[in-house]
């Protein structure tokens, strides 16, 4: 799936599921209102995605880079972030259900 299908998917609400997206170049990319299942993110690059009110379910996020993004009230559940790049991250009103952060990096993150 490439960078412009997942961007048309989001405006046509459609959910995103049963993907690999490794390695995808997302940075800078507006995510808003996207669902996300089953997908992976291993290695991908979303640094500084526009990340809102959006759903991520089972998805795998090893070794991605999530720099300087703010997830505002989106919903992360059953999620693998392993040795994860959350540097600068902040997380406002956001629901985490079941989320492995095993070696992530949250320099200077901020959880509120």
């Amino acid at each position: 799936m490439t960078k412009e299908e997942i961007l048309k998917a989001i405006k046509n609400n459609d959910t995103i599921s049963n993907v690999n997206l490794t390695n995808i170049d997302l940075s800078h990319t507006d995510l808003t209102g996207g669902r996300f299942e089953n997908v992976s993110f291993k290695g991908a690059n979303l640094k500084r995605a526009n990340i809102q009110k959006t759903g991520f379910k089972n998805c795998d996020f090893t070794g991605a880079c999530l720099d300087e993004i703010e997830l505002n009230r989106v919903i992360l559940t059953n999620l693998i972030f392993k040795a994860t790049s959350l540097k600068n991250v902040k997380f406002h009103m956001c629901v985490m259900n079941e989320i492995n952060f095993y070696l992530a990096n949250f320099s200077n993150a901020v959880l509120s």
